[in-house]
């Protein structure tokens, strides 16, 4: 189909400091806002090649845009976003932004509420915003082609209010998946944040306070983001690489290997922890799961997996001494709740494992393994899959064990290894399946 407009032409045009604003006349509220806004464009060609009638070719000597400030109400009005000091320029191939804030319209005890579902509330904040390498021309043709998005000290305080009724209407896709379903080509060689931080809650039903998880001074590399036809089919995949401190006080390390457009959406994550007293993780773990570690030392985790759409499997080394943990009371005066909890503290102090390894004895190694929950996320997908190999490294018995091969001998060969257990798990099911 041929397209509407074939040629057209602007020798100069130029805005300076510009004031535009946009005000609801039923309430007053200035819904949109723009300060010191400049623009200026030289020379502008838009026109078809010889013979090409299907997409257009755009010439040009500059165009330069900047502003001030910007501030909006977004769509359905839960959050406003605040744009600080703008610049782009077509020559340049870049964007430079400093300062952006995503801000709730609402308290995270009201946000819930008044979305009438589960949700995660966000509170976003970036100190600067770099684009460089923009090729500006392949817009016009539906492709975004930029060689760097460099992001410093962005802030993120999430919360989610797990009192509410979740929408099992919700199915959210995996990170991968939502790359490759973007309707316009995409290619962006690299991708870095520094300095972040990240802090998610989670009010839990019964608790009295939210959880929190907390990732400081964070830096990552995300390369490989291309949804390309022929890259997806030559095995296309982002990788990402990840170091911060966990609770502000433990290194961390997180690396993901994510193909772009698989159908069966495998991944594979894996990645380690240092050394910290157990009690640190307290904040994350009470009000979520009811257990306060008392005492103890996490010495190191080391972790690997490979996941698909719906299950997950891998293999933890878990390294603790002198743990000692206790079942806490739930938001209920009920005489059954405390008896019950007394009970569930006495098994955790008798029947967990203590320490990993025991004196003279080899480490546990304990195999992980997750079904997804389709109405969750990405991140809970890999959270809950590492959760169940910590708290498997700590119970008795042998069943949920790896004993086939040393550690050094899983490492060497990890990604390799993980596939034969999976393709053991996929059998064993379906034998289980053809007994019933």
């Amino acid at each position: 189909m041929e397209t509407a407009v074939k040629e057209a032409f602007l020798g100069s045009f130029k805005i300076e400091d510009a004031h535009l604003s946009y005000i609801n006349l039923s309430n007053g509220k200035t819904e949109l806002e723009t300060k010191g806004l400049s623009l200026r464009i030289d020379d502008l060609w838009l026109h078809n090649l010889p013979g090409d009638t299907l997409s257009h070719v755009l010439d040009l000597d500059e165009i330069e845009i900047s502003m001030k400030s910007h501030s909006m109400d977004l769509p359905g009005n839960l959050y406003r976003i605040d744009i600080g000091p703008f610049e782009a320029s077509y020559n340049d191939q870049d964007l430079k932004l400093d300062s952006l804030r995503l801000i709730p319209a609402y308290s995270k005890e009201r946000f819930g509420q008044v979305v009438g579902k589960q949700t995660d509330r966000f509170a976003v904040s970036v100190d600067h915003l770099n684009i460089s390498g923009i090729e500006f021309d392949s817009l016009l043709n539906k492709k975004i082609i930029i060689d760097n998005i460099l992001l410093e000290g962005p802030y993120a305080d999430i919360y989610r209010d797990k009192r509410i009724p979740r929408d099992m209407t919700h199915f959210p896709k995996l990170f991968q998946t939502s790359v490759a379903g973007i309707p316009m080509a995409l290619f962006v060689k690299s991708i870095n944040v520094s300095n972040g931080y990240v802090n998610y809650q989670e009010m839990a039903e019964g608790a009295t306070q939210a959880g929190a998880v907390i990732f400081d001074k964070m830096d990552v590399l995300l390369t490989g983001v291309c949804n390309y036809a022929d890259s997806i089919k030559n095995g296309q995949a982002i990788r990402v690489d990840a170091q911060a401190q966990l609770m502000g006080k433990s290194p961390v390390q997180l690396y993901f290997k994510l193909p772009i457009g698989n159908k069966k959406e495998y991944f594979t994550f894996h990645g380690n922890v240092s050394s910290f007293p157990a009690t640190n993780i307290n904040s994350m773990i009470e009000p979520l799961a009811f257990i306060g570690a008392t005492s103890g030392t996490v010495n190191s985790v080391n972790y690997y997996a490979v996941a698909c759409c719906d299950t997950a499997i891998g293999r933890i080394e878990f390294k603790y001494q002198d743990l000692k943990v206790e079942v806490l009371k739930k938001n209920k005066d009920s005489e059954k709740a405390s008896a019950e909890n007394k009970f569930l503290s006495f098994l955790a102090k008798t029947v967990m494992h203590k320490n990993n390894p025991h004196e003279g004895k080899p480490v546990r190694i304990a195999r992980m393994s997750f079904v997804r929950n389709p109405n969750k996320g990405f991140f809970n997908y890999v959270w809950k899959t590492i959760q169940d190999g910590l708290i498997k490294s700590m119970t008795p018995g042998k069943k949920h064990l790896a004993s086939d091969m040393s550690w050094p001998d899983f490492k060497a060969r990890w990604e390799k290894n993980l596939w034969k257990d999976r393709q053991a798990l996929n059998a064993k099911n379906s034998k289980k399946k053809g007994n019933k």
